[in-house]
């Protein structure tokens, strides 16, 4: 769990989890599909979720975005018995997109059951039907498509760290070495 001490803003070598976040971190940006799923607890996602999102802010566009991500699929799944997994979705794909990926499906499932095992048969066919649907359309490949949402935050994220609205004085260097203050885009990279 982030512990608030913001060394990663500084260097990301200095986080007290460093070794373990870029375990995590190799493995997203080593796949060709990220899969979120988070029971829906209180209309939202679950408390472990929303730790990694914690865990992993400085990745988030106005921080230190990896390019990686900018070129990811990723869909989102979330159940729940009586109701607020289009919320729990909702939330999980606000927290993907602040980190760069621009195509995120959610689907959520409003199941009737707290257990896989006793979802009725007809809900559990139309829950098949929906992810059938999905991988086929996932299974075609390419790359995701850079709407105009993910275009101008980073166009925003980028002004910010001109005028020097930086979290971190280190900031600036990373989006400078990366070439993103001078015209480059992570997704063309």
């Amino acid at each position: 769990m982030c512990v608030v001490c913001y060394a990663c803003l500084k260097d990301q070598v200095k986080c007290p989890a460093h070794a373990e976040k870029q375990r995590i971190m190799d493995a997203i940006e080593w796949c060709d599909l990220l899969v979120v799923t988070t029971p829906t607890y209180n209309m939202n996602m679950s408390a472990p979720l929303k730790a990694f999102f914690d865990f992993t802010f400085d990745y988030w566009m106005v921080h230190k975005p990896t390019g990686a991500l900018f070129g990811k699929k990723a869909v989102v799944f979330s159940s729940c018995a009586g109701g607020g997994a289009k919320a729990a979705c909702k939330e999980v794909k606000k927290n993907l997109f602040f980190m760069g990926v621009p195509s995120i499906r959610c689907v959520p499932f409003l199941s009737h059951s707290y257990s896989l095992l006793t979802v009725p048969p007809k809900k559990m066919n139309g829950i098949e039907k929906k992810i059938l649907v999905l991988a086929k359309r996932y299974s075609q490949g390419g790359k995701p498509r850079i709407g105009l949402k993910t275009r101008l935050t980073f166009f925003v994220m980028g002004k910010m760290h001109q005028a020097h609205f930086d979290g971190d004085p280190s900031e600036l260097v990373y989006w400078n070495e990366q070439g993103w203050l001078n015209g480059q885009k992570p997704w063309k990279q």
